[in-house]
């Protein structure tokens, strides 16, 4: 209970006994006949006695009341004062602490308020210290300011603060201190970093994000979005909806698959596409997520999308070339077995035609018999050509000169309705090049452009130099870096759809009716150019065309020029070992040589060819081997038996030139091939001249 004020009741007693003393003097002057001071005093006890009550109530009791009630409100204060949770400041004029509160002494470090006392109020401040400064002038000046700055607290720690700094006036309204309430944010303000780190992470990321409400309208997109979709930086969204960004097929995978999964299980990833303004599709790995509120409602949806269209152009590239390749494959094992059918059929019909009389009637069938075997012979060797099974000559060529020569050949192929136009380069363009191949390549491109242009056109032949940088590699996915010659034909056709474009390369893949194609034409550029170590590309729409660009590697060695001479076909004595697995084609192949004069001794493996050559090493003056036998290959038995007699004349025979008999083996070795199936007068001629060398 509060103490009665005795003090100041005694101060106003003494004050009213004098003003009631004041007041009898005067009376007494007024009124003579009252003589006696006794008189005197007695009247002013009676007034005090009877005016105190009134003094009491009037006066004494609002006073006393008034000074209760500023003690509680100086200790409530100072209760505020020191229990605030937040840093109390009582600031002088020029900006120094007049007094600080006790949170404010424990964050800033101060053992207790004093030390605080006289310090400049902004001098641990170390970010957004002009603020803190200008807000001190501006409470002086009489105005209330708001401010966040960073100060070094006395333990070297940053702490942030959320200021208001507000003048304090006397009873006349004169500014005599400030005052700063402060609250400290720092733990807000690193939550606010890291959620503007993030920001700018969404904003500046290459991949697409975005969010929107649960009734599909958008309301982010991120810079990288925006590009992708064409939409500007500035642009107004709020009437864009998630469908409107996808083509039909991936919006309804968005619509039913996406976005239900990721409600059902907060999460979805697939792969859909965006379509953006200019009507492109772009193929993208997207994640939808849900967020959701605490009753599991769905608050937002938010998406992240990868453009994956590089990604998608390699797989296309890349399962076609293990297409193509599995198909080669199939095409070089079946091209074998049929080889050697050919072989032994070309060779029986050989010596039946010469067992004949020229008179003979049955002659012409036997001549009609041959010439099928050998377009049979040319369609096995443009499935070899498309397999790359079929053995190349490579040597230093000129390209522009392979395609003077086939150019007087040409009009033959395309017809006259058909106008070609040869552009053909100045400069230097040696390649390494079979070319007979690249005349085989020359034609299929020509009958290609041709049956393009039913109704007659126009093709242009162009070739120049061009250079394999990084930029092409990157945009095609295969090449290697460096310089080329640059093979183009462009026709003025009927041109082709994409899906049409995807397989043209296919063997036996046509658009021509039943009958009227074998579907190997294109099939067999596309093995001639790999074969060549080259790249072909293909550009071309309906209406309006095609483009073959086909780039083959630069030679730096000399052109070779070949000069052919026809030599009459000779006969021999000589005694050859014949290996061969097949019986037909052994069969064969010993009735052509021995009709030739040879003597002819037979083996059917490799290690029976090893046996008997060793039992007739000085009697045998050639060995013809075929590459793939059971037992020893090829290879193997040449091995073999040039140690018995490294003199010994071999010549390899195969329906394909397999990994055994490689180009850098077959060169170091200076060995001899001959491939299947081969006319008899070529077999005959080219083992004659290798045992006349």
């Amino acid at each position: 209970m509060t103490p009665f004020p005795f003090k100041i009741f005694f101060k106003l007693f003494g004050i009213i006994i004098a003003l009631n003393i004041a007041a009898a003097l005067f009376v007494h002057l007024l009124l003579p006949s009252l003589n006696s001071l006794k008189e005197i005093v007695a009247y002013v006890v009676i007034l005090t006695i009877f005016t105190a009550p009134f003094m009491w109530l009037l006066i004494i009791k609002p006073l006393y009341k008034i000074t209760l009630d500023a003690k509680k409100m100086e200790r409530d204060f100072r209760q505020f004062f020191d229990s605030s949770g937040d840093c109390i400041c009582h600031i002088s004029i020029d900006g120094k602490f007049l007094k600080m509160n006790k949170t404010g002494c424990a964050i800033n470090g101060f053992n207790n308020p004093e030390d605080a006392i006289g310090r400049n109020s902004t001098a641990s401040v170390v970010e957004n210290k002009e603020e803190a400064d200008e807000a001190i002038r501006q409470a002086a000046k009489g105005e209330t300011a708001y401010v966040q700055y960073k100060s070094i607290n006395k333990n070297n720690r940053g702490i942030w603060w959320d200021s208001t700094v507000s003048p304090i006036r006397d009873e006349n309204g004169n500014i005599t201190s400030i005052l700063r309430v402060s609250r400290d944010i720092t733990k807000q303000r690193r939550i606010e970093e890291k959620l503007m780190h993030m920001v700018e992470i969404i904003k500046s990321t290459a991949d697409f994000v975005a969010t929107a409400n649960p009734d599909g309208q958008v309301t982010y997109y991120n810079k990288a979005a925006r590009r992708m979709l064409g939409i500007g930086e500035n642009e107004d969204i709020s009437n864009i909806r998630i469908p409107d960004t996808h083509p039909e097929w991936a919006s309804r995978i968005v619509l039913d698959e996406g976005i239900p999964s990721a409600i059902q299980n907060n999460t979805w990833t697939g792969e859909t596409a965006f379509l953006n303004r200019d009507g492109k599709e772009i193929h993208v790995s997207q994640t939808i997520i849900a967020h959701k509120a605490q009753d599991g409602s769905v608050k937002f949806l938010s998406t992240i999308a990868r453009d994956i269209t590089e990604r998608k152009k390699l797989e296309s590239q890349l399962l076609h070339s293990q297409k193509m390749e599995a198909v080669g494959r199939l095409a070089g094992g079946i091209a074998h077995d049929f080889n050697n059918i050919l072989t032994a059929m070309l060779g029986s019909l050989y010596i039946l035609q010469r067992k004949m009389n020229e008179n003979d009637p049955l002659r012409v069938y036997v001549k009609r018999a041959v010439a099928l075997s050998d377009n049979a012979s040319a369609l096995v060797n443009d499935l070899l050509d498309f397999s790359r099974k079929q053995p190349v000559n490579l040597k230093s060529r000129d390209l522009n000169m392979i395609i003077k020569e086939w150019l007087d050949l040409s009009e033959r192929i395309v017809g006259e309705d058909i106008i070609i136009e040869p552009n053909l380069s100045k400069e230097d363009m040696a390649v390494m090049a079979d070319a007979n191949q690249m005349e085989h390549l020359l034609m299929n491109l020509a009958t290609n452009a041709r049956d393009a242009m039913p109704n007659g056109g126009h093709l242009k032949i162009n070739t120049k130099l061009v250079e394999l940088d990084k930029g092409f590699i990157s945009a095609y996915g295969y090449g290697n870096s460096g310089i080329y010659a640059l093979l183009s034909f462009e026709d003025t056709g009927i041109g082709m759809s994409q899906d049409i474009k995807q397989r043209i390369f296919e063997p036996f893949f046509t658009t021509k009716e039943t009958g009227k194609g074998t579907g190997l034409g294109l099939a067999i550029v596309y093995g001639i150019v790999k074969q060549h170590n080259g790249y072909i590309n293909v550009y071309s729409e309906v209406g309006r065309g095609t483009t073959f660009n086909i780039y083959i590697p630069l030679s730096r060695l000399k052109v070779v020029e070949e000069i052919k001479i026809e030599t009459a076909l000779k006969v021999g004595i000589e005694t050859i070992l014949l290996a061969e697995d097949d019986a037909a084609v052994r069969r064969a192949s010993k009735d052509m040589l021995e009709d030739a004069g040879y003597k002819v001794i037979e083996s059917q493996d490799g290690e029976y060819a090893i046996k008997t050559f060793k039992e007739n090493k000085d009697n045998i003056h050639l060995v013809i081997l075929d590459v793939i036998m059971p037992k020893k290959n090829g290879k193997e038995v040449y091995e073999e038996i040039k140690k018995i007699r490294p003199d010994i004349k071999i010549i390899f025979a195969s329906g394909y030139a397999a990994d055994i008999i490689n180009k850098e083996w077959k060169e170091k070795e200076g060995l001899e091939f001959i491939q299947k199936p081969f006319m008899p007068n070529e077999f005959l001629k080219k083992l004659r001249d290798v045992l006349d060398r």
